[in-house]
């Protein structure tokens, strides 16, 4: 794959996660508002994040890997809490 279509791919995987970000199962918080708590204001824990885009399952339907050992969870919190660009 030349880098060309990697970043493109990338940009799409960026694109598509936060267009469906992973929600609270109990309260339906995404995290993308910039305002709210880490605890869930149904249970007063924390959040319950589940669902959202797959990048994973994207990346390898691309024919490409992550680029790195984080877990897809931790780069989507990254991403909304703006530490990648």
């Amino acid at each position: 794959v030349s880098p060309m279509t990697s970043d493109l791919v990338d940009s799409f995987a960026d694109l598509f996660a936060a267009d469906n970000p992973p929600a609270c199962q109990v309260c339906g918080y995404t995290g993308t508002t910039g305002t709210g708590s880490p605890f869930c204001c149904q249970s007063m824990q924390g959040h319950n994040f589940k669902g959202g885009f797959d990048g994973k399952q994207f990346l390898e339907a691309c024919g490409l890997e992550p680029q790195s050992e984080r877990s897809y969870s931790d780069y989507v919190a990254g991403k909304i809490a703006g530490e990648f660009e």
